[in-house]
C-alpha cells in the first residue's frame, strides 16, 4: 500500500492566507498602479499641450516682431530722397541687434545692407551671407503672401535664419521682396528654456529651425516625427511615437507667421518616472505586508495546531492504557470543548478500567474459593 505523504495542517492553513492575501494585494497594486498611469498620462498630455502652445505664442509674437522691422527697413530702403538713409538705416541695425543684413529688391533694382560690425564680430563677411543665398535661392513667390523662413547658418559661431516677406511697392506697382539675415539667438534661447522638456522648431521645408540638441539644427525632421508632424491638423495636439529608438509623448502647434511648427517632446521614461517609483513602493509594500501576513500565519497557525497535536498525543497515550492523562484547556472555542470532552472520556475510561480490575479480583477470589472448596469435597 503506498504510503500517503503527510501535509500539516499549519502549513495548508498558512498557505490558505498567503494565497487570499497574495491575491488581494496584487489586484491593490494592479489597480493603484493602473490608476496612476492613466492619470499621469493625462497630466503629461495636458502639460505637454500647454506648453508647446505657450511655446508657439512666444514664437510667433517674436516673428512677428520681426517681419514689422523687416518692412520698416525695407520701406526706408524704398525712399530714396529720404534725407539721412543710411544713418537712419545703421541705427535701426544698432537698434534692433539682431539684424545682421538686409536685401530688397523691387521694380527700382536691388540693394543690400548689412552690419559690418555685428558681421566681423561673428566672423562673416557681406560675401560669406550673398554665397550662401547664391547657393539657396528663396523662392520667386510666397505661397498666399505669408513670410517664408529658413536656416541660414554659414557659421556655427553665428546662427542665423532668413525671414522673406513680400509686399505690394508703394506706387502699387510690382512687388517688392524683402529679406533679413536675422541672429537665432532668441529663437535658441526659447528652445533652451525648459530643463524637461526637449523643444525644437521646425521650418516648412521639414528641417530643424532651432532645437535644444544643437546638433540638430539644420538637419532634416525624419521618421515619424516628420510623420507625424506633417499630419497636425490641430493646435497644441499631442501623441505617443518613437523618435531615435526612443519613445516619446510629444506636442505640436503650426506657428501662424512663417509657416512654423513648434514641438515639445518628453521621453516616456522620464514622463512616467515617478509611475515606476510608485509601482516600486506598492511592490515593496506588498512584500513587506506578506513577509508579516505570513509571519502572523505562521503564529496563528501554530497556535491552532497545538492543542490539536497534544490532543493526536493524549489519543496514543490512552491507546496504549495511560488513563491518566489530562491535556489543558487554554481556550473557550471548540477546540477547548473537544478537549474537555477528550479529557472526561479518559477519566471515565480510568473509572472504568479500575472497576474492571476490581470486578477482576473478586472473579479470581471466587475462582480461589471455589477451587479450595473442590479440593476439601475431595
Amino acid at each position: 500500500m503506498q504510503k500517503k505523504l503527510k501535509f500539516p495542517l499549519r502549513f495548508k492553513i498558512l498557505l490558505a492566507q498567503l494565497l487570499g492575501v497574495t491575491v488581494v494585494l496584487s489586484m491593490i497594486t494592479f489597480t493603484m498602479a493602473r490608476l496612476f498611469r492613466v492619470d499621469k498620462t493625462a497630466y503629461i498630455h495636458d502639460l505637454t499641450s500647454t506648453v508647446v502652445l505657450h511655446t508657439a505664442e512666444e514664437a510667433n509674437a517674436l516673428l512677428v516682431g520681426y517681419r514689422e522691422r523687416l518692412r520698416l527697413f525695407s520701406r526706408i530702403m524704398g525712399s530714396n530722397d529720404l534725407a539721412g538713409r543710411q544713418q537712419i538705416l545703421n541705427g535701426l541695425f544698432e537698434e534692433f541687434g539682431e539684424f545682421l543684413m538686409v536685401t530688397r529688391s523691387g521694380p527700382g533694382g536691388g540693394e543690400t545692407v548689412y552690419d559690418q560690425a555685428a558681421l566681423a564680430a561673428g566672423g562673416l563677411t557681406k560675401g560669406d551671407l550673398l554665397g550662401f543665398r547664391a547657393s539657396h535661392p528663396l523662392p520667386s513667390s510666397l505661397a498666399g503672401g505669408e513670410p517664408y523662413l529658413e536656416n541660414s547658418t554659414v557659421s556655427a559661431k553665428l546662427p542665423t535664419l532668413t525671414l522673406t516677406i513680400q509686399e505690394p511697392s508703394p506706387d502699387g506697382g510690382e512687388t517688392v521682396t524683402t529679406s533679413g539675415v536675422i541672429r537665432l539667438d532668441k529663437l535658441l534661447r526659447l528652445a533652451h528654456r525648459s530643463r524637461v522638456f526637449e523643444t525644437f522648431l521646425i521650418d516648412a521645408g521639414g528641417r530643424f529651425l532651432a532645437h535644444s540638441d544643437r546638433s540638430r539644427i539644420a538637419t532634416a525632421a525624419k521618421g515619424e516625427l516628420w510623420s507625424r508632424v506633417a499630419r497636425l491638423r490641430s493646435a497644441g495636439m499631442t501623441m505617443e511615437y518613437q523618435d531615435g529608438g526612443r519613445g516619446m509623448v510629444g506636442g505640436f502647434s503650426r506657428v501662424a507667421c512663417g509657416g512654423l511648427t513648434v514641438g515639445v517632446q518628453i521621453p516616456k521614461s522620464a514622463a512616467y518616472l515617478t509611475s515606476r517609483e510608485l509601482l516600486g513602493d506598492l511592490l515593496a509594500l506588498s512584500l513587506a505586508l506578506l513577509g508579516g501576513a505570513a509571519l502572523l500565519s505562521i503564529y496563528w497557525s501554530r497556535r491552532l495546531t497545538r492543542p490539536i497535536e497534544e490532543l493526536s498525543e493524549a489519543t496514543r497515550m490512552v491507546g496504549q492504557g495511560r488513563f491518566e492523562i489530562e491535556v489543558k484547556l487554554d481556550s473557550g472555542d471548540e477546540i477547548g470543548a473537544l478537549a474537555g470532552s477528550f479529557n472526561r472520556m479518559a477519566a471515565e475510561l480510568k473509572n472504568r478500567e479500575t472497576a474492571l480490575k476490581d470486578l477482576y479480583g473478586q472473579l479470581v477470589q471466587s475462582e480461589k474459593m471455589a477451587a479450595f472448596g473442590s479440593l476439601g469435597a475431595g
